[in-house]
C-alpha cells in the first residue's frame, strides 16, 4: 500500500511542481490530462475547464488570488459592499447564456442574511406589469438587500422573507416563458 502511494502519478506531479522541477504549465497540463483524459488547449481554450486553466496561468493579480479563496472572497465583498445592494441573478429554468449558478432568490437571500442584510421587495411589484420592460427575467429577478438597521426606512409591506422570495412571481414567470416559447418557437 505504501508503494502504491509513492508511485501515484499525481503525487509525483505535486512533488515535482513543489520542488520546481516541473513548470506550472506542464503541471497543469498533466493534471488536466489525468482528470479529463486529454490535454487542455491553452492557446485558444474553448471549454470552460480549459479557460479556467488558461486564467490560472495568464491572469494573475492580487484580486484573483483573493477571489479564488472562498473564505477570503467573502471578506473582500463584505469590505466593499454598501448598506444597500441592488441584486439580480438568474433563476432555474430561466434559460439564457452564461448562467453558471442558477438559483432561486431564497438561496441568495440566505447568503445576504449571513452578512446582516434583509430583502426589500420594492421594485418587482412596481415593474411586474410594465410592458416597456420586455425581458421578464428583469422583472422576476431584481431585488434590493439592505442592512437590517435600514430596513425600517421602507414600508413593512415591502419587507421580504428570505424563505419565500420566489413564490410571488415564479408561476407567472413560467407561464410567460411558455407563452414566449410557443409564439417564437424558441428553446431558450
Amino acid at each position: 500500500m505504501l508503494l502504491s502511494y509513492f508511485f501515484n502519478i499525481y503525487t509525483w506531479l505535486k512533488f515535482f511542481y513543489r520542488e520546481r522541477i516541473l513548470s506550472e504549465r506542464n503541471y497543469i497540463k498533466r493534471h488536466y490530462r489525468k482528470t479529463f483524459g486529454s490535454y487542455p488547449n491553452l492557446i485558444k481554450p474553448t471549454l470552460f475547464s480549459e479557460k479556467i486553466q488558461w486564467l490560472k496561468l495568464n491572469q494573475r493579480t492580487a484580486l484573483h488570488t483573493i477571489c479564488a479563496d472562498k473564505f477570503k472572497v467573502r471578506g473582500y465583498v463584505k469590505e466593499r459592499t454598501g448598506d444597500v445592494v441592488l441584486f439580480s441573478a438568474a433563476i432555474p429554468y430561466q434559460g439564457g447564456d452564461g448562467h453558471i449558478n442558477e438559483q432561486f432568490p431564497e438561496y441568495w437571500g440566505k447568503i445576504f442574511a449571513t452578512y446582516g442584510f434583509v430583502p426589500i421587495d420594492i421594485i418587482r411589484p412596481q415593474i411586474w406589469r410594465n410592458k416597456e420592460i420586455a425581458q421578464t427575467w428583469v422583472r422576476q429577478n431584481l431585488l434590493i438587500f439592505v442592512k437590517k438597521d435600514l430596513a425600517n426606512r421602507f414600508p413593512k409591506k415591502y419587507h421580504g422573507n428570505i424563505n419565500c422570495l420566489t413564490r410571488l412571481y415564479f408561476l407567472r414567470f413560467l407561464r410567460i416563458q411558455k407563452l414566449y416559447k410557443k409564439l417564437t418557437g424558441s428553446n431558450k
